[in-house]
């Protein structure tokens, strides 16, 4: 009795090597084409972002440097209007 109580453990039969096969075959062009779209789309990702972040910045420094030049010439009339009125 004993030994049929030993569950045994069966071999796949040929379905299941077929359903392996099959699984095994497909599963590498997935892995490959996703690997693929994973870096290209990160990559232009990259090239996105960067392009944005760069037409930011500059915008920002043609900003600052307007306000810089706005406030070098109100500093500029301040000197001479100072010194307009030591002239007097």
């Amino acid at each position: 009795m004993e030994t049929s109580q030993v569950k045994r453990r069966s071999r796949p039969g040929l379905r299941g090597k077929l359903v392996l096969a099959i699984l095994g075959a497909g599963s590498v062009p997935i892995v490959v084409g996703l690997s693929v779209a994973y870096f290209e789309a990160t990559s232009e990702l990259q090239t996105v972002v960067g392009e944005s972040f760069k037409a930011l910045a500059e915008d920002s420094a043609s900003r600052v440097e307007a306000e810089i030049q706005r406030i070098v010439a109100y500093d500029r009339r301040l000197a001479e209007q100072a010194a307009g009125d030591r002239a007097v």
